[in-house]
């Protein structure tokens, strides 16, 4: 937040029911901060290439939960 020492932490967590083919892609989560030195547009390129999306685009999320934290 500008001109503070606080953040607000945005999350989207998809949940599917576990399949094979979902159980060998494990876990991940990504972190985006702007003094990373990674601009924003390039780091969500990267999430776009993560091999986890072409699998998920054939299953449909049993829960969807958008929130935010302020830290």
């Amino acid at each position: 937040m500008p001109d503070s020492d606080e953040y607000l932490q945005f999350h989207c967590d998809l949940q599917y029911l576990p399949t094979p083919r979902l159980e060998v892609l494990g876990s991940h989560s990504e972190w985006w901060f702007p003094g990373d030195g990674k601009q924003l547009p390039d780091w969500v390129a990267s999430v776009n290439q993560r091999p986890e999306w072409p699998v998920l685009e054939s299953a449909l999320p049993t829960a969807v939960e958008v929130y935010c934290d302020e830290t």
